[in-house]
């Protein structure tokens, strides 16, 4: 299933030349721990950040969580 989370999700992890595990050691060092796993699970579209992770996701990425899910500011 592809999403604009996805799309955004990996389009902006690219621009890092970010991995799953970039990802994951970011968002420990911003105090919600999450698996490698989950992070290319977001990737693959099968799932998606908790609500509350979410602006941990965005801010990780320098942007908001509007960007990540398409949604017009």
């Amino acid at each position: 299933m592809d999403t604009t989370f996805q799309t955004e999700f990996n389009r902006r992890m690219a621009e890092k030349n970010w991995t799953p595990a970039h990802m994951s050691a970011a968002l420990t060092d911003r105090g919600y721990p999450v698996t490698v796993f989950a992070v290319m699970r977001w990737a693959a579209g099968e799932t998606m950040p908790r609500s509350e992770i979410l602006p941990f996701v965005a801010d990780a990425l320098g942007c908001t969580p509007n960007d990540l899910l398409g949604v017009a500011a």
